[in-house]
């Protein structure tokens, strides 16, 4: 009997975890997806978020529930990251509220273009959320995410940010998911480098990075 009521704790307590963790949807399911993985370079300290949270990256969030920014997504998303195993989440829900997120890191600006990969989770009828690349709270990139153009889930795909004017000095980089009904995305692997990028701004694709 013993046993029994510890195992029935374990499991309720188990329960209780994922219901207050962190959503892919308002209503807490995840669809699996069939991803891609690819090694790339790093010149931003720790671009692809090796470190975890004990790395150079700041998070920040308006959610109650449990989990961070920088995670292993194999949990959640039920995809490995492009690079590694950890990369960034922004947005999301915690029981059915959508998440404002983010990260940050005091960062040289020794190239003109950022450049990074992301995965999209939208879901239909969300409109209005969207993810800001700021440097020193200045907007320098900004987009909108949408269905089903950005519902990209199981699909890397490569963004790109010209940041010229920001060249020779240190400088606070953050990108942040602002909500406004809900939506996901997945990032990976930012690179600074050299040249100004040329981005379609009909599909969530570069075409040409220098």
């Amino acid at each position: 009997m013993l046993k029994k009521v510890t195992f029935a704790l374990v499991a309720l307590v188990a329960m209780a975890s994922v219901a207050s963790a962190a959503t892919l949807t308002a209503d807490g399911l995840v669809i699996p997806g069939t991803p891609s993985t690819e090694i790339g370079v790093r010149d931003i300290i720790d671009g692809s978020f090796e470190l975890g949270l004990a790395g150079p990256w700041t998070t920040f969030s308006d959610s109650q529930c449990t989990g961070d920014v920088i995670l292993d997504p194999t949990g959640v998303w039920g995809v490995p990251a492009y690079d590694g195993v950890y990369a960034a989440w922004v947005g999301g829900f915690c029981s059915g509220t959508p998440i404002n997120s983010g990260f940050c890191q005091d960062v040289l600006f020794d190239g003109e273009a950022i450049t990074w990969w992301w995965m999209g989770y939208i879901e239909a009828g969300h409109v209005g959320n969207h993810v800001d690349m700021t440097v020193d709270g200045t907007v320098v990139w900004t987009y909108e995410l949408v269905y089903p153009d950005d519902h990209t889930y199981g699909s890397w795909n490569q963004f790109a940010a010209d940041v010229t004017a920001y060249v020779g000095g240190t400088h606070a980089l953050c990108v942040e998911l602002v909500a406004t009904d809900g939506a996901n995305m997945l990032t990976d692997l930012f690179v600074m480098s050299g040249g100004t990028p040329t981005q379609d701004t009909n599909f969530s694709a570069v075409k040409s990075m220098y």
